[in-house]
């Protein structure tokens, strides 16, 4: 089981890989990778369209290797974001997040702390929960109840 596992992140972080080779957008980045007692595995991405525009998705993938979904979390117009962390709800699902970076002087420029973002999405890929939050350099662990400290 772990070995297909390592097979289909590695087989995913490959295609990624190939898809951005000479061109220089959007690119594609694995953020973190998590595996659930079902054996799926959640992949938290960031795809950069451009040096200010970057969104997070997420990806659910069977233990045959197959896309089960792959949603688009947040989308950053004007907006650099990297995922901070990722752990499961202990319901199949996981808790994400991510930091959302803000333009000072427009996109290709320096940009500052704007938030960081939580999202509960569930087995199916559904949105559950989202907050934002104001501190800087937040981590998460799970609780064991299916929630996160």
């Amino acid at each position: 089981m772990l070995r297909k596992l390592i097979l289909v992140v590695l087989t995913f972080a490959t295609l990624l890989s190939v898809s951005c080779v000479g061109s220089r957008y959007p690119k594609e980045v694995i953020s973190s990778v998590l595996s659930d007692d079902a054996g799926n595995t959640f992949i938290a991405y960031r795809v950069e369209r451009s040096p200010g525009d970057q969104d997070i998705h997420l990806q659910k993938i069977d233990p045959e290797g197959a896309v089960l979904w792959d949603n688009t979390l947040f989308t950053g117009n004007d907006r650099r974001a990297d995922v901070v962390g990722m752990v499961s709800d202990g319901n199949k699902g996981v808790f994400v997040v991510w930091e959302v970076l803000a333009p000072e002087n427009g996109k290709d420029g320096p940009h500052r702390f704007d938030r960081v973002t939580l999202m509960k999405v569930d087995a199916q890929g559904q949105i559950q929960r989202r907050q934002d939050l104001f501190e800087k350099g937040l981590q998460m662990v799970d609780d064991g109840m299916g929630g996160v400290i």
